[in-house]
C-alpha cells in the first residue's frame, strides 16, 4: 500500500455527528460493516487504494471552499468550477460543479446533463465530494449539484434554480444519493419521474414503502418509465443484500427500532424482516413493468447457480460478475414487459455501508444510457436505439 495515503486510513478527518469529533475512515468502514466485516481486504485492494488517495484534499483542507479546495477541482485534470451557495444559510446551502467548458465562448451552444447527489444523514455534503460522484462528472462534464437541504419541495425549486443558472440539457437529469440521500432520490424521483431520466438510490433497499410513496404515484411510474440502479454493499449494517436474508436486528445500521428519527421524519419506514424486504423489491418490480416475483422464487435463490443470484437475493433476467479493482461487483437485471433492461440492482463485495469509487461509475454507465424527452415524457435508451412510448400522465 502507498505509504503516504495509507496513513489517511487511520486519521481521524470525517466529521461525526458529535460536534468537535473525528472519525478515521478504518473506523467508519467498521462502524458501517456487519459484525464479520474486515475491512482489510478492501483497504489493500486497488479500490480501496484508489479510495484513499482520494480524499486526501479532504482531509487536508477543512474547508469547503478553501482556495486549495476550488484548485483542486479546477486544476488537477478535474476541470471543473465550484462554488458554494447559500453558505451562510447552513441548512439551505448548495454545491454546485460546472465544466470549466460552460464558460468557454466557442461552446455557447453546449448543454450538460445535470446529476443531483443527495448526502446522506448526518453528512455535510462536503463530506459528499469524496464518494467519487464528482470526480466522474469531470470524466464526462456533468453538471452537478449537491443540496443541504433535502426536502422534496426545496429540490423541485432547485432544480428550476439550476436550470435558469446553468446550461442544462433538461432530457437528462438525473437523481443519486446514499444511505438517507438514496431515501430521498427514491421518493422524488417515484413521485416526479417526468424530471428525470433516471435515479439511482444507493446504499438502500428496493423500493420505498407505503404510505410514503403511494400507490398512486406507483401506478403512474409504471406509465412513465424511470430507470433505475440500486447499489450497496455485501456487509452493509442494514443488510440488504442478500433479499432472502433474514435481518438481524442486533446488527441494524442505525437502531433496532422500526422508525429511526431521520427518515421517519422524512418519510420512510425501514424493513425489519426478510417479508419486508421481499416486499419491497416486488413493488419495485410493479413499478418497473417487471415480471411478479413470490417469496418462494425469491428464496430459491439462495440455492442458485448464479452466483449473482445468491448475493443479490432474488432471480434476475441478465447477470454478470465484474471484478473492479481488484473487487467483486455482482451486477444483475429485471427485464421489463418491454423488453428492456431498465431496472438494474449491484452487490459489492468487501463493502459495508459507504461509497466507494466504483459505485458512481456503474451509476454513470448506467445513466449516460438514458434521456427523456421533454416533450413528450418518452424514455430513450441509446442500449436499444429508440425510445418508450409517449406518456400522457392524467
Amino acid at each position: 500500500m502507498n505509504h503516504d495515503h495509507s496513513l489517511l486510513w487511520h486519521t481521524p478527518v470525517f466529521e461525526t455527528e458529535m460536534k468537535g469529533q473525528k472519525e478515521s475512515p478504518y473506523n467508519m468502514l467498521i462502524r458501517l460493516g456487519t459484525p464479520e466485516y474486515n475491512p482489510e481486504r478492501y483497504m489493500n485492494s486497488d479500490l480501496g487504494r484508489r479510495y484513499i488517495s482520494s480524499i486526501r484534499y479532504y482531509a487536508e483542507n477543512s474547508g469547503e471552499d478553501d482556495p486549495e479546495v476550488l484548485e483542486y477541482w479546477r486544476l488537477t485534470g478535474k476541470g471543473l468550477k465550484k462554488e458554494l451557495h447559500n453558505k451562510d444559510d447552513p441548512e439551505n446551502k448548495w454545491a454546485s460543479y460546472v465544466p470549466s467548458s460552460a464558460d468557454d465562448p466557442k461552446r455557447a451552444y453546449q448543454k450538460y446533463p445535470l446529476l443531483f447527489v443527495l448526502h446522506g444523514g448526518g453528512n455535510p455534503i462536503y463530506l459528499s465530494e469524496t464518494w467519487g460522484f464528482i470526480h466522474v462528472a469531470a470524466e464526462h462534464e456533468v453538471i452537478v449539484v449537491m443540496p443541504e437541504n433535502l426536502e422534496e419541495d426545496s429540490l423541485l425549486q432547485l432544480l428550476s434554480e439550476v436550470k435558469a443558472l446553468y446550461p442544462v440539457d433538461s432530457s437528462r437529469v438525473y437523481c443519486t444519493g446514499f444511505s438517507r440521500g438514496g431515501v430521498i432520490s427514491s421518493m422524488v424521483t417515484m413521485k416526479n419521474p417526468m424530471l428525470f431520466a433516471a435515479s439511482a438510490p444507493c446504499g438502500n433497499y428496493a423500493c420505498v414503502n407505503d404510505p410514503f410513496v403511494s400507490d398512486e404515484y406507483v401506478e403512474q411510474l409504471r406509465k412513465c418509465d424511470l430507470p433505475v440502479i440500486i447499489a450497496a454493499g455485501r456487509y452493509e449494517k442494514s443488510q440488504q443484500y442478500p433479499i432472502y436474508s433474514e435481518i438481524n436486528l442486533n446488527h441494524y445500521h442505525y437502531s433496532t427500532q422500526k422508525f429511526d428519527p431521520p427518515e421517519a421524519r422524512l418519510g420512510f419506514r425501514k424493513p425489519t424482516t426478510m417479508e419486508e424486504k421481499v416486499e419491497m423489491l416486488q413493488r419495485r418490480l410493479y413499478a418497473a413493468r417487471c415480471r411478479e416475483m413470490s417469496i418462494d422464487e425469491i428464496q430459491a435463490a439462495a440455492f442458485s447457480e448464479d452466483p449473482v443470484a445468491r448475493m443479490i437475493g432474488s432471480p434476475l433476467d441478465q447477470t454478470e460478475v465484474r471484478i473492479m479493482g481488484g473487487v467483486k461487483h455482482y451486477i444483475g437485471d429485471f427485464i421489463n414487459e418491454s423488453g428492456d433492461s431498465w431496472f438494474r440492482m449491484v452487490c459489492i463485495d468487501d463493502i459495508p455501508h459507504w461509497p466507494t469509487p466504483s459505485l458512481p461509475e456503474l451509476v454513470w454507465e448506467f445513466f449516460s444510457r438514458f434521456s427523456r424527452d421533454p416533450v413528450t415524457g418518452s424514455i430513450f435508451d441509446t442500449a436499444r436505439s429508440k425510445g418508450s412510448k409517449k406518456i400522457k400522465i392524467r
